[in-house]
Formats: C-alpha cells, sequence, structure tokens
C-alpha cells in the first residue's frame, strides 16, 4: 500500500474512543484521476447512528482544509443511502446531483472551505 497510495490524502483507523476495537476506515484520496480529493468512510454495522461516521468525517475535513490547505472536498453516495447523506449534510456538503461513478450511479457532493470553515466558527 506504501508504494500505491497517492502523495496527498490520507487514511485512517475508525476506533472507540475509551476502548480498543476496530470500527471502519476514513480517507481522503483522489476523486476519479483528476485534483480533487474525495472524502470516504467505511463503518462496521455496530458502529451507525452513534455520531461516529461525522466525528470521523469532521476530522478527516480539519485536516484537508487545515494541513492540505484543499478549496474543495467531494463525497460520493449510493442514491440509496439517506444515512451517508445524512452524515454529509451535517458536515456541511451540498448535494451536486447524480454522476455515473466506476460504473455505478451515485449521489455527489461537495464542500468548499468557506462553508466548512462558516459550519466550524458556528
Amino acid at each position: 500500500m506504501a508504494t500505491g497510495w497517492p502523495q496527498v490524502g490520507g487514511l485512517w483507523v475508525v476506533e472507540w474512543r475509551d476502548r480498543p476495537g476496530f470500527l471502519g476506515w476514513c480517507a481522503l484520496f483522489p476523486f476519479d484521476n483528476n485534483d480533487q480529493l474525495e472524502m470516504g468512510y467505511r463503518l462496521l454495522p455496530q458502529a451507525w447512528g452513534q455520531g461516529i461516521a461525522t466525528e470521523a468525517g469532521q476530522a478527516i475535513l480539519n485536516y484537508g482544509f487545515s494541513r492540505l490547505e484543499l478549496d474543495t472536498v467531494i463525497a460520493v453516495t449510493h442514491p440509496n443511502n439517506g444515512r451517508s447523506q445524512n452524515v454529509l449534510k451535517k458536515l456541511g456538503f451540498c448535494a451536486t446531483g447524480a454522476v455515473t461513478y466506476h460504473g455505478q450511479s451515485v449521489v455527489s457532493f461537495l464542500l468548499t472551505r468557506t462553508n466548512f470553515e462558516t459550519l466550524t466558527i458556528a
């Protein structure tokens, strides 16, 4: 993985805050071979509905906008994944429409630095 991972972004393990236990991962990685980064996450079912995806997303967005000085971050979800879409909306992402990504129809979301900073300050 070290030789194939992009130069920007990253992959982080998500664990319980107060005890050991792998819950999933979150990442920033190149979106569809262009200059933009995509935020992604996958969590085990026992982590769903507890705010963990939102907390992990906030942490990697802080990293992306503060340390990497990104202007935008993209995310995509399956059209029927309302829970993940709600996480993205809580984080400040706005839906930009349906796109085809790796051969599947998905809903695309965009978060700008300005929107992120506005939500973080509020």
